[in-house]
């Protein structure tokens, strides 16, 4: 009875192959292996998240098209040359900070709290993460 069931998603147990899979899951529920992780749903694929390294360090809160500038509120210290990454649902690179202005005035460091604006490579969203790599 082994090959009966087959292979099964490790978070909820739901069948990804065999019998139970072909005739009853994958057309009533609709779920079949994940194109992420095979061994998971693609219902569970969500759940998994994508390690990020390096530390949170603020989120954007607005993005100025015609200059290329995100505004970010910071949730921790940073200074110009650190690297940075951000991370949003369709946003993810990475740069270097070459210049921050708090108040349109050019500043070396801000802290935590402070809403700052940088110069961005790529388009960004609100609420996008800001990661110190």
């Amino acid at each position: 009875m082994e090959g009966y069931m087959g292979k099964k998603c490790k978070k909820c147990d739901a069948p990804l192959e065999g019998f139970i899979y072909k005739w009853i899951v994958s057309k009533f529920f609709g779920l079949r292996p994940s194109k992420k992780d095979p061994s998971v749903c693609n219902k569970c694929e969500d759940s998994i998240k994508d390690v990020v390294q390096g530390r949170e360090i603020g989120k954007i809160t607005h993005y100025y098209s015609h200059l290329s500038v995100g505004i970010i509120e910071l949730s921790d210290f940073v200074k110009v040359g650190n690297r940075i990454r951000i991370k949003g649902n369709t946003t993810d690179f990475a740069q270097n900070l070459s210049s921050i202005q708090i108040e349109h005035k050019n500043v070396s460091e801000a802290n935590k709290g402070d809403l700052i604006g940088i110069k961005v490579a790529e388009k960004v969203h609100p609420h996008d993460k800001v990661y110190k790599i």
